[in-house]
Formats: C-alpha cells, structure tokens, sequence
C-alpha cells in the first residue's frame, strides 16, 4: 500500500507541477495581453480589429495544421520511450513490455525523433503559409485589400509565423524534457515582447497622424515569433551537449526511421492525429471563418473583443490544465499495443479525471450564478465609450455559459487524445466531421434566420461543444470498463444540495438580468457568492466522494 502511495506521488508530480508552471505562463501572458488590449482599444476601431483578427486566423491556421499532429503525438511516444529506457539502465529489461519498432534504439534516439519530426512541420507548414496567404489575398474583400498597410501587415504575420515554425525542433526537445520553468519564463517574456511592441506602434503611428490599420498587431506578433525563436533555442542548445543529439536533421541508422530520419511510430501516430486536428481546428476557429463570411468587418471586431475577454478564463486556467493532463495521461495510460497500462497507473488516471470534472462542475454553478451579475459592472470599467457603445454585452453573456462547456470538452478529449488507439481516433475524427456539420447549420440558422448575431455564434458553439462532450464521456465510460473500472456521470456531479442553490441563484440572477444600478450588482453577486460558497464548503465537508476514501 504504501508503494503504491509512493507511486501515486511520483505519477502526480508531471500533471500537478505541470500545471502550474502553464497556468502561471498563461496569468502572465495573458495579463500582459489584456493590458495591451486595453490600450490598443483606445486607437484601434472595430474595422481594424476585425482585420486583425483574419490575421490572427491565417497564423493560427497554419501553425495547427503543421504542428499540432506532431506536438499531442510526442505526448505519448516518446515519453513511453523514455521510460522503458530508464528501466533498461536500472537492469529490468524484462519487466518491460516495448514495442519492436523501439526496441534497440540508441540513447538520443526520442529527442533526436522528436527533432527530426519538428522540421517536418516546419517545412510543412511554410507551404501552407504560401498557400493561404495566396488564397487569402484572392477571396479577401476590397475593404480589407485597400485597408491601410494590410500587404505589410500580412507580409509580417508571415514572418512571424515561419519563426514559430523554425523554434518547433527546439521546442519539442524543451516539452519532452519537461522544461516548464524554462517554458514559462519564454513564453512570459514573449508576451511582454508582443505587447510592448503592438503598443509602441500604435503610440508611434498615432504621433505621425497615420491611419493604423492592423499594423501594431503585426508588428507585435513579429516580436513574439523572434522572442520565441530565440528563447527556446537557446534553452534547448544547453541539452544538446548532455542529451548527445543535434538541434539539426540528424540520421537515426535505423530501418525503423523512414530514410533514416523519420520515427515509424511516431509518423503514425501523427498521421492518425492530424485528420482529427484538421477537424478540430475547423469547430474550434468555425464561428470566426463563418462570421468572415457572413458578417462586416465592425461585427467581426466586436466578436473578437468577445471572444478574448470571454474566454480570458479558459485560456488562463482550463487550457494549461488540460495541456500537463493531457502530458500526465500519455504516460499513464498507453494508447498502442503492446504496451498495457496497470491498473494503478488506470485507477490513477481515473481519480485526476475524476477530481477534474468534479471542481469543473462547482465552478459552473458559480460561473452561471455570479456571470450575469458581474458582467455590467466589469464592462463599465474595461471599456471606453467608443466600444461600450456597441452591443457586447449579450454574447459576453453568453460566454459566462459556454465557457464551462469549454472546460469540460478540453479535459474530456485530453484523455481520448492520451488513451484512444490510433482506429478510435479516426472514429473520434469523423464524430468531429458531423458535429462541424451540425455547427455549420446551427451557426447559419441562428446568424441569419433568428438574427442573433454575434450571440448566436456563441449558442451555436456551446451546441457544438456539448456534441463532442457526448462522444467524449460515452469514450470514457467504455475505457474504464475494459480496465473493470467504471467513471459514472453521478461521482463527478456536486451534491443535491448544491445544484439545487446553484438553480435557485441562477434563476433569480436571471430574472434580475436588468438594466440596474451597478451598487446593486455588486450587491447581488456578493450575495449569490456568499449563499454558493457557503453551500458548496457546507455539503462538501464530510461528503462521500468517490475519491475521499483514496
């Protein structure tokens, strides 16, 4: 019992310690983010903004594509790899179970894969920097093609781009070293960069009396590239003297390696994983791309304000915990065969779920009662008068609903992404294939047949969210089954008691979703706050939770 405790420690140290290392990249950066938002939003329009955000979705597009296969890959080869060899050095070679394509392999061998994979990506993905860009430039509108420096903009976001792609290899081996100090230190600095350099241009073109345009958001993207580029370098540089492999394409000598270079396993994996991320990224950018479509460059502006300062929470909080779990379910849990997991490395993975979906479900309860309050009094203070003008306040509200769905949905498919084979990750891609279809229709009825606007996209990804939760749990449930486990939907919910105080507020915050005074705002989310907070400590002390008695 008391190895198993041990073991139970060791196993948390990646997820939990992880963890915060993201979570303090992300409050960082993400403050840094919000206060050169804040200051942009003073010289930048609604137009300008909406422009920026198509940039934003050409980089992005790109850099998932080409990447982000390879990146969830790495989160669970490699590091299976890297554990049958420390037991290969400690002298139990046979307590492992590994699978031929690994075996033999020489020391440098995962970070030197990982490398080599990278520069895949790299020169995947400047191939489709060239191929959007030209596809762009041809469907773009003549608003936004005679938009003030729009073709330096774009040229800049381009550059910008290919330095990320570049700083991959180096990235890959800082990730699979699991270097989150140095990462959080980078990735601080980098968002410092970006926001001191978007403002400084917009100080600087405003001094001149010029029309801004998207400019001082490529200009700052242009800085968070170089800064990554060179920070991860630099870090990754110091492992290759120890780690005995090359920053460089290097061959391998394997017949397993594709031409030498390439690792099978991993190349198969990746493969496996990027019809699913192709998909992905189409339901999680979707409402962006039809609202390009649909919409004016003013409504796109005003979705992109909305869309930052409604998902600040998610990205703050949800994103890295679902990342370091995503990380911790890799190891715990393989994914191929012929590598079977343990059962205390599945009971484990099953209480961290467990704990996730728990706390997730408390902090929808207060996010739902506490949302509708809060928003007026937070917009009168963030805002200027130009952009409190507009009507932000219904799809922010909208946001305080599908933000929890947002949660549950990252740490669901974190855990599909660890676990599943590489045949139910194609299922899970084509799950994904008819919910992007559903999105698509439901994005369109409530855009321009209910006329909810902005709104509607928001009702319309919470409709997408909840499809893919769905196939998700079902995924879940089936999992711990075969392991004689079982994950039900009762031993993650709160209490009775709870949920019904959670309705209760949520109904009355509701009813007073009025125009009010913003004294009695406060005064109503203290109160709520309060009553939440007292029930979920009262009816959680002494509670029969599944996990208490681990």
């Amino acid at each position: 019992m008391a190895d198993e405790c041990d073991i139970s420690d060791h196993m948390a140290k990646p997820a939990t310690g992880g963890a915060m290392y993201l979570i303090s990249i992300q409050i960082f950066s993400r403050a840094i983010t919000f206060s050169a938002n804040q200051i942009l939003l003073l010289h930048v329009s609604p137009e300008a903004l909406g422009i920026a955000m198509q940039l934003e979705l050409y980089s992005i597009t790109v850099l998932h594509f080409s990447r982000e296969s390879i990146r969830v890959a790495a989160q669970t080869e490699p590091q299976h790899l890297q554990e049958a060899k420390k037991k290969e050095r400690s002298g139990n070679p046979g307590k492992i179970i590994q699978d031929e394509l690994w075996k033999d392999s020489p020391p440098n061998s995962a970070s030197q894969a990982l490398v080599n994979m990278s520069y895949l990506a790299a020169i995947f993905g400047c191939l489709m920097l060239y191929i959007f860009g030209f596809l762009y430039m041809r469907v773009a509108s003549v608003n936004i093609l005679n938009a003030p420096y729009f073709n330096k903009s774009l040229a800049l976001v381009g550059i910008a781009t290919v330095l990320e792609l570049f700083a991959e290899p180096c990235f890959a081996v800082v990730q699979h070293n699991m270097l989150y100090q140095s990462r959080a230190a980078i990735e601080t600095v980098s968002a410092l960069a970006k926001g001191l350099f978007s403002c400084g241009t917009a100080f600087w073109v405003r001094r001149m009396g010029l029309d801004r345009g998207p400019l001082p958001y490529a200009i700052g993207q242009v800085a968070y590239g170089l800064f990554i580029f060179c920070g991860y370098f630099i870090v990754a540089k110091r492992l290759t003297g120890k780690g005995g492999f090359s920053l460089l394409p290097a061959c391998l000598s394997k017949e397993q390696y594709l031409s030498g270079f390439i690792s099978l396993p991993l190349l198969y994996r990746s493969a496996s994983i990027f019809f699913q991320s192709v998909v992905k990224h189409l339901l999680t950018q979707g409402d962006t791309m039809i609202l390009t479509a649909l919409s004016t460059l003013e409504d796109q502006g005003l979705y992109a304000l909305a869309s930052n300062y409604g998902g600040l929470v998610a990205r703050l909080v949800f994103q890295p915990i679902e990342e370091s779990s995503r990380t911790a379910f890799g190891r715990w849990l393989p994914s191929r065969k012929p590598r079977i997991a343990k059962p205390v490395s599945v009971t484990f993975a099953r209480s961290h779920l467990q704990d996730m979906l728990h706390a997730y479900f408390l902090l929808t309860i207060v996010s739902w009662a506490l949302g509708p309050l809060l928003l007026p009094v937070a917009l009168r203070v963030i805002l200027n008068s130009r952009w409190a003008l507009l009507n932000i306040q219904e799809p922010l509200l909208a946001y305080c609903y599908y933000i929890p769905f947002l949660a549950f949905n990252g740490i669901t498919e974190a855990f599909v992404s660890s676990a599943a084979s590489n045949s139910e990750l194609r299922a899970q891609a084509s799950w994904m294939g008819a919910c992007s279809l559903a999105f698509a229709f439901a994005a369109y009825f409530l855009l321009k047949v209910a006329d909810l606007g902005v709104r509607g996209l928001v009702w319309a990804n919470i409709f997408n969210m909840a499809l893919r939760i769905l196939w998700s749990f079902r995924f879940i449930q089936k999992y711990f089954g075969k392991h004689k486990q079982e994950l039900r939907l009762r031993d993650v919910l709160p209490r009775r008691e709870t949920c019904a105080v959670g309705i209760v507020t949520w109904s009355c915050t509701l009813a007073l979703h009025t125009p009010i005074s913003t004294k009695t705002n406060v005064a109503g989310a203290f109160f709520a706050g309060a009553i939440v907070t007292i029930t979920i400590k009262k009816f959680s002390e002494g509670a029969n939770h599944p996990l208490s008695n681990q």
